[in-house]
């Protein structure tokens, strides 16, 4: 009789798989240092456990801003999905053999909002992105999240990627 209400409840756990999900309209609003141009940046996002119907970005000079916009479907306890934002500009090496012939690559600097597993998306507080400060992570340990502004490359510590790329050029033929 055991073995039965054990071999039940196995075939009962197969079939009744739940998981909670939802959808919410998506508004938030990041701030840059004057030094860092939005008309510059590109924005990327991850799809860890997220997707979107739609999602579009605005760029605003005049306070140095990005409003992102959206339709977003998740996964409860899935959290904000990862945002990069990405700014490129020509850069030449300072320690480049040839002094007189240096060669211009592109620097990549990425910006990286990152969210935690229980914030909520529609509860994003003021962001503010910094050279000094290319990193924030949000959290939420009660209702409203926290935000922490991290510029000891916190991608470093945990993927092993910096905030800085430069870009390799390709070798041209002769």
């Amino acid at each position: 009789m055991k073995k039965l209400l054990q071999l039940l409840l196995c075939l009962l756990s197969l079939t009744a798989f739940a998981q909670a999900s939802g959808s919410q309209e998506v508004a938030f609003k990041v701030r840059f240092e004057k030094d860092i141009q939005v008309k510059d940046i590109k924005v990327y996002y991850t799809m860890g456990g997220s997707s979107f119907e739609w999602i579009q970005f605005e760029a605003n000079s005049a306070d140095n801003s990005i409003s992102i916009t959206g339709y977003n479907h998740y996964v409860v306890g899935v959290g904000i999905p990862t945002f990069v934002f990405v700014q490129e500009e020509p850069y030449i090496d300072p320690y480049s053999e040839n002094k007189l012939n240096q060669e211009k690559v592109t620097k990549v600097n990425c910006y990286y909002l990152y969210g935690g597993w229980r914030c909520a998306i529609d509860r994003v507080p003021d962001i503010l992105f910094a050279k000094k400060y290319p990193n924030i992570s949000l959290t939420r340990f009660s209702e409203k999240p926290v935000l922490t502004r991290d510029g000891d490359d916190i991608f470093i510590k945990r993927e092993g990627i910096g905030n800085t790329l430069l870009r390799v050029n390709p070798k041209l033929r002769e």
